[in-house]
C-alpha cells in the first residue's frame, strides 16, 4: 500500500498544488480521438497480461484477510480485466494498464476505485493498524516553530546566523540556507522554473537531500540514475544461470549503506517542473518510485521478520519537481 503525504517545501506554491495526487485518471474519451486496431489491442493487451501473470506467479505469502478475501487475488483480478477503464488512446492503454500500481499488488489508499474492490469490512482491516511515520525529535521542533514565525529577510538572516547542532537542525539550517539564496537573488528561477531543468533544480533547491544521511554511519545519498540492488534482485529471480541477467530500474537518487555488501533504504526522484497532469509525474509517482520502495520494504522486513513486518514498518522516498517536493511511502 502506499499513500502521498503532504511534504511541501515551497513557499510559492498554493496549498491546493503541493501533493502529488498519486491516483491515475484516465482521460475522458473524445470524439476525436483515435481508436485502435484490434491487433493493436490484442497485442498490447496480451503484453499487460504476461507481465502480470508473471508477478502473480513469484508472489510469496500472500495476504489473508478475516474474511477470507486474498488482497492479491484481488487485485491480480482488477489488473487482468481490460475492460475496466476506456483510453483515449493505445499509448495512454499501456501506461494505465502495465504501469498501474494493481500491477506491482500495491494498494493506493487514496484511490476509490481501488476502494471499490473490496468490502467495507476488508476495506476497514486493510486500513487498520497502519504505522505512524515518525516525528521530528524535540530540538528540530523547537528550531521549526522558530522558523515558522519568521516573515522578513532579516528574520530568516537572524535564525541562519545561529550554527545548529542537532544533526536534524543542521539539515533544516542547510535547506533554508539555500532557499534564502534563492530568495534574494537578483534573477529570480521562479520566473524561469522549466527553463532551468532538473539537475538545477535538484541541486540548488534539493541539495539538501544530499545531506540526509549525514548522521548515518556508512551511509550516503547517491545522486544521478543509480540503480536499485532490490530492483534488479525482483527482476533476476526468475533469471536461470545461462540468462543475461536484467538490471533494476533506475532512480534519481538512492539511500544506500556502503557496506559489505552495499544496502539500500530509500529512493527518490525528480523532475523539472511540478506537473500532476504530466504523463512523467503519473508515472513516476504512481507507479516507479513506490514500486522502488516497496522492493526496498520487502527486502529489508525480510532480513528481519518477515511478512509480518510488513505492516509495522514504511520506508519513506521524495519526489521533487522544481520548488515543490512531496513525500511517498509504500506501506
Amino acid at each position: 500500500m502506499y499513500k502521498t503525504s503532504a511534504g511541501e517545501l515551497s513557499s510559492a506554491t498554493p496549498a491546493s498544488e503541493t501533493v502529488l495526487s498519486a491516483n491515475f485518471r484516465p482521460a475522458r474519451p473524445s470524439a476525436s480521438a483515435p481508436s485502435s486496431s484490434p491487433r493493436q489491442r490484442k497485442s498490447f493487451t496480451k503484453k499487460i497480461r504476461l507481465s502480470l501473470e508473471g508477478r502473480y506467479r513469484n508472489l510469496g505469502e500472500k495476504w489473508v484477510l478475516e474474511s477470507g478475501t486474498v488482497v492479491e487475488d484481488v487485485l491480480y483480478a482488477a489488473g487482468s480485466n481490460e475492460n475496466c477503464a476506456v483510453f483515449r488512446n493505445e499509448r495512454m492503454l499501456t501506461f494505465a494498464m502495465f504501469f498501474s500500481p494493481i500491477h506491482s499488488f500495491m494498494i493506493d489508499l487514496d484511490d476509490p476505485k481501488i476502494e471499490a474492490l473490496f468490502s467495507k469490512t476488508d476495506w476497514k482491516e486493510i486500513i487498520s493498524d497502519l504505522p505512524p511515520f515518525q516525528h521530528y525529535g524535540d530540538d528540530a521542533d523547537k528550531y521549526l516553530d522558530r522558523c515558522m514565525d519568521v516573515d522578513t529577510k532579516e528574520g530568516l538572516k537572524a535564525v541562519l546566523e545561529t550554527r545548529q547542532q542537532d544533526p536534524e537542525c543542521r539539515i533544516i539550517h542547510y535547506c533554508l540556507d539555500q532557499w534564502e539564496e534563492l530568495l534574494i537573488s537578483e534573477s529570480s528561477p521562479f520566473l524561469v522554473a522549466a527553463q532551468l531543468g532538473e539537475t538545477w533544480w535538484k541541486e540548488n533547491a534539493w541539495g539538501v537531500c544530499r545531506r540526509l544521511a549525514t548522521a548515518v554511519k556508512d551511509a550516503f545519498i547517491i545522486m544521478g540514475e543509480k540503480t536499485g540492488h532490490d530492483s534488479t534482485e525482483r527482476r533476476n529471480q526468475d533469471i536461470n544461470n545461462d540468462d543475461r541477467k536484467k538490471i533494476g530500474v533506475k532512480v534519481d537518487f538512492l539511500w544506500r549503506t556502503i557496506s559489505s555488501p552495499d544496502v539500500d533504504w530509500s529512493a527518490g526522484e525528480s523532475a523539472t517542473v511540478w506537473d500532476p497532469a504530466s504523463m512523467k509525474y503519473r508515472y513516476e509517482g504512481a507507479f516507479k518510485l513506490p514500486r522502488q520502495l516497496h522492493d526496498i520494504l520487502v527486502a529489508r522486513t525480510s532480513e528481519v521478520g518477515g511478512v509480518d513486518s510488513l505492516r509495522t514498518e514504511y520506508v519513506c522516498g521524495l519526489l521533487t519537481g522544481g520548488k515543490d517536493i512531496c513525500l511517498k511511502s509504500p506501506l
